[in-house]
């Protein structure tokens, strides 16, 4: 289901990049072709050491980010445009909080490189005062942290692919 996120980025025209993946990647992320696979040995602590790594990667780099997570399968690609069409950050819309998927430009990446524990970007993006808050599309954002979530998004992609 992962790889629906990839095919997003693909269909919005966008480079391949990093994948933050726990010391035995995924199948997904092992088969991404063109990607890099970033390891985090300290994934079980929580998302933020994965955001913090990807920060920290981008930043080594000389690049802005553009944060996604892979249990977000039905992502449309014009909304990963959306976030890039602006100036400075921008985050979706989850009903008046800023969430992912979020672009990051690189002179914003310090406080992020240093994200601990559970929680990623949300708090840092909301703090930031110029932060452009961008609509998804309907039934877009659905996140997969549940068996019931899984059907859900199945029974979506496959009305998606019929």
């Amino acid at each position: 289901m992962a790889a629906w996120v990839l095919d997003a980025v693909a269909r919005a025209g966008l480079a391949s990049g990093v994948i933050v993946v726990p010391a035995d990647a995924p199948a997904f992320a092992r088969e991404a072709s063109g990607w890099h696979l970033l390891p985090n040995p300290r994934s079980e602590t929580g998302l933020g050491t994965s955001v913090a790594l990807a920060a920290r990667r981008a930043r080594t780099q000389g690049r802005d980010i553009l944060l996604l997570l892979a249990d977000m399968p039905l992502i449309e690609p014009m909304h990963l445009c959306a976030l890039l069409a602006g100036e400075g950050a921008a985050a979706t819309d989850h009903a008046g909080r800023a969430g992912v998927p979020a672009f990051v430009p690189y002179d914003l990446l310090d406080p992020l490189a240093r994200l601990e524990g559970k929680s990623g970007a949300g708090a840092f993006l909301s703090s930031l005062p110029d932060l452009r808050l961008v609509s998804a599309p309907p039934g877009t954002l659905a996140d997969v942290d549940r068996p019931e979530d899984l059907q859900a998004v199945a029974e979506a992609l496959a009305r998606r692919i019929a």
